[in-house]
């Protein structure tokens, strides 16, 4: 079954893609040609489970819920 997964990216670009069920990590290759390898992640909200991927650690909850509702509200 597929996963959606909403990517918060340096330059605060969000992104949503769908990958299998069973992958740990995204790629993404930025504008100057670096690759960022990203772990996927599991969020709660409202009773719901979400994933995504960020591009550091400083990226908020308050952030990481903001860019999850903006693909699913």
């Amino acid at each position: 079954m597929p996963r959606n997964v909403v990517a918060i990216l340096p330059g605060d670009k969000l992104d949503h893609v769908t990958v299998k069920e069973d992958l740990k990590s995204l790629s993404f290759t930025g504008d100057k040609g670096a690759i960022l390898s990203l772990p996927v992640e599991e969020y709660e909200l409202d009773g719901e489970k979400y994933y995504f991927v960020r591009y550091s650690a400083n990226v908020t909850e308050h952030e990481v819920e903001k860019a999850i509702r903006h693909f699913n509200d």
